[in-house]
């Protein structure tokens, strides 16, 4: 499947150390959610191991998909990098429930540094949309739909704007692209401000503090809040 190993991709690109690199699949239970499981682990069984940043990086990640492995419920795929040299890892494949999700103390949503995918089985439309209510901060979240799907794109999208900063459809969130539109941040613990971008034209904005000058005379003002406006700068002023 397309949407799956595309998938694989993004999340094992660049040894999964992309911050926009996506971690949680959400998927059906029956043989669609059979299809993805199945050409995702093949994909993945194509990837060879790949060195992380620093040996920290590393073996935080090799403590990090050994804790998932520890949920109940939870089955992990991983590859083999015990012939690789440095501080590569292999890709790792963690399929689950949306029950095992949000247990008590479940590491399947904790970010995890690397090449790992989350593939997570809803039962149902309500069970979908019970777990995306129940998601944190997240900087990007992607959604596949076919060409006559509308209804139950259109819940998903509503419910996925409330807690990402960036909404795709039919593609992968791990590029990002530096220009006026870019939004790079997302509500906590994504960011810490969920109204800046960290990227493109508008992030000079996180550098800004307003201020505002209240009956100051207009000598004493900036040239830039001048009456004369000799800066010749795009303002919007109100008549009083």
């Amino acid at each position: 499947m397309e949407i799956a190993e595309g998938w694989v991709g993004s999340f094992t690109l660049g040894t999964g150390q992309f911050c926009t690199k996506p971690g949680l699949a959400l998927v059906p239970d029956g043989p669609d959610g059979d299809a993805f499981r199945d050409a995702e682990l093949a994909k993945a069984g194509t990837i060879a191991a790949t060195p992380m940043l620093n040996g920290s990086m590393q073996r935080a990640y090799v403590l990090g998909t050994a804790r998932m492995g520890e949920v109940a419920g939870a089955s992990v795929h991983a590859g083999d990098a015990s012939d690789a040299a440095g501080f590569a890892v292999a890709p790792t494949l963690v399929e689950t429930t949306t029950a095992a999700l949000h247990a008590a103390g479940s590491p399947l949503l904790e970010e995890c540094f690397g090449p790992v995918g989350v593939l997570a089985r809803y039962r149902d439309e309500a069970d979908l949309l019970d777990t995306l209510g129940r998601m944190e901060g997240s900087l990007t979240a992607a959604i596949h739909v076919g060409a006559d799907e509308t209804a139950l794109p259109a819940k998903v999208l509503a419910a996925a704007q409330r807690f990402a900063g960036r909404v795709l459809v039919n593609g992968y969130p791990t590029g990002v692209a530096v220009n006026w539109s870019m939004m790079h941040g997302g509500p906590w613990p994504a960011s810490t401000n969920a109204g800046h971008t960290s990227v493109g034209a508008t992030s000079i904005r996180r550098f800004l503090r307003p201020v505002a000058f209240q009956n100051v005379p207009d000598a004493l003002l900036p040239d830039e809040l001048r009456d004369a406006n000799p800066l010749d700068l795009p303002r919007r002023t109100v008549e009083h």
